[in-house]
Parts: structure tokens; C-alpha cells; sequence
């Protein structure tokens, strides 16, 4: 069987990569036995072909299928994520989140900055209810509802969205259209440089990292440069490793997520000095672009 993206098919491609030459990376993703994955020649930029259709009305998140909801919770990510960038957020000023769901990031950024404006876009209906409790400034159902309010916020923020965009130029083309002069963009995805694919290349971890609502999958080279080609300026690449040794050391052990709370407690502060040392060496299952106008 031929191996490679269809000429017609590189039209969706985000620029720069309608030009690079792929490779055949792998046949079949989670939940999906006939799609392929594809990669750049530096392997900093993943696509699935032909690309899967999702209704994101009946969409249920893969942690919840899979039960990870509690082990989730341990991590602390909203924390985390919050520590790892809250010197990215100023002490007053309008912040706009996309894909906002429960608020869970904002209520947390409020406590941080009291004196912030914040703001929310979040197509589920389900979880207007959380978002209303925290009495926004505005709270949006489309980035197109924010555009036509005339909104103007000196920091939009979007955590594990920028993945599941097929259109990546023109979603960033709208962001701009709310995007404060001199404000700044943060964006978080999953990174093709997640280190039980790039250290330990475990073929039973690249077997369910690969999903289909991630169309195009990003390092924070390829990041970068999709970004970069719509205009924007990348103003820093922040690496950042969400999931520990614990983690990691559970998936070595049994091939699957959810971590060993044996291992937990065992390992005890040896797993935050090991996420450093991958965040020092860029080797990170996360990253964190940060854009401006130029």
C-alpha cells in the first residue's frame, strides 16, 4: 500500500510544512486502525491522513473513556500549569481564554491577579453553568461572539486547543482580531517531543498517543514556525513536562496510562527534579508558545 499524503491533500496543511517531505511514521492511532501518521524531516511536526472527522457535539474527552479522571486530578495540572506561566500575566488588565470549559484557570488566575477582567470562550453548553458561578466579565460561546463585543484583551490564553484546529492560520486570524496592541498569546499543546517517545521510543506509548482529535501534532520548533508564518512574533518557546517519573516509570512497568501510587509515594521529590531536568533538555510532553503582534 502507498504510504504518503496526497498531493490535494497538502492544501490543508499548515504553512510552512505544504512544502516539506513527509515520512511514514506509523499505521493506526487510538480508536482508529486505518489512519496514518506522517512526520517532517526534523520529526518536529506530526499529521494524521486522511484526517479524522470529529463531532465535537457528541465529543467524550479520551481521559474520560478511559476512566484517568481521578488520577488526573492528583497532578494538579490547572497549579501547575498557573505556576509554570503566571509571570506571563500582568497585575491588571482583560484576559480571554479560549476553550475555558469549567473556568477551573481562570477562578484560579483571579485568586493570583484580583484586579484582572477575565473573560471566556467555550462552545459547551454543559459547562455554562461553572463559568456563570464566577461572574465574568463575559462569557462567549464563539470567538466570533468576542470579535463582534469588540473585545480587547491584553492576554488570550488557550490550553490544549491549538491541537485540535484544522485551520490553524485562520483560527490565529481570529484570535488577533481580539488581541489587545501590544498584548500576547499563550498557547499549550501536546509536544511531539514527549519524552516517552523521543528517549524511550515506546512503540505501546506512540500506539495511544496518537489520537484523532489532534489533526496536526506539534514540537515546539514546529509550533514556532506555524505560528511565525501568519505574521505573528514567537517571543519565547517554553518547554514543560506535565507528567512525571511516576508516570513514566508506570508505563515502562504495565504499557498503560494512570500512573502506580506505589511508585508515587515512593519516589517522592525525585519526581519534580526529573521533570526539570526534561524541561531543561526541551525534552517535554508540553509546551507553551507565547506570540505577539509584531
Amino acid at each position: 500500500m502507498n504510504r504518503k499524503i496526497p498531493d490535494d491533500a497538502r492544501v490543508a496543511l499548515p504553512l510552512p510544512y505544504r512544502d516539506a517531505v513527509f515520512s511514514h511514521r506509523r499505521h493506526g492511532i487510538f480508536d482508529e486502525v486505518d489512519v496514518d501518521v506522517f512526520v517532517d524531516g526534523e520529526n518536529a511536526f506530526a499529521v494524521l491522513h486522511p484526517r479524522p472527522v470529529l463531532d465535537y457535539s457528541h465529543y467524550v474527552p479520551r481521559q474520560q473513556k478511559l476512566g484517568l479522571g481521578p488520577y488526573k486530578k492528583t497532578l494538579d495540572v490547572i497549579d501547575r500549569r498557573l505556576a509554570k506561566i503566571e509571570d506571563l500575566f500582568p497585575k491588571a488588565g482583560t484576559i480571554l481564554e479560549i476553550g475555558a470549559a469549567e473556568g477551573g484557570f481562570l477562578s484560579k488566575l483571579r485568586a493570583l491577579r484580583p484586579q484582572l477582567s477575565l473573560m471566556a470562550v467555550e462552545p459547551d453548553r454543559e459547562t455554562d453553568r461553572a463559568r456563570e458561578a464566577l461572574s465574568l466579565a463575559h462569557n462567549f460561546s464563539s470567538i466570533a461572539e468576542a470579535i463582534d463585543a469588540g473585545v480587547k484583551a491584553d492576554v488570550v490564553c488557550l490550553f490544549h486547543v491549538f491541537e485540535h484546529i484544522s485551520d490553524p492560520r485562520g483560527f490565529l486570524g481570529e484570535i488577533r482580531q481580539v488581541l489587545a496592541p501590544r498584548g500576547r498569546i499563550i498557547i499549550e499543546v501536546p509536544s511531539l517531543d514527549d519524552p516517552l517517545l523521543s528517549l524511550y521510543a515506546l512503540p505501546v506509548y506512540e500506539a495511544f498517543y496518537f489520537q484523532r482529535q489532534h489533526p496536526f501534532v506539534y514540537s515546539g520548533r514546529s509550533l514556532s514556525q506555524v505560528i511565525g508564518a501568519t505574521g505573528l512574533v514567537v517571543d519565547e518557546i517554553r518547554p514543560y513536562q506535565r507528567y512525571g517519573l511516576e508516570n513514566h516509570l508506570a508505563w515502562l512497568r504495565y504499557g498503560r496510562p494512570g500512573g502506580d501510587p506505589v511508585l508515587a509515594d515512593a519516589l517522592g521529590s525525585a519526581d519534580q527534579a526529573y521533570k526539570a531536568a526534561l524541561e531543561a533538555k526541551g525534552a517535554t510532553d508540553t509546551v507553551f508558545a507565547v506570540a505577539s503582534e509584531p
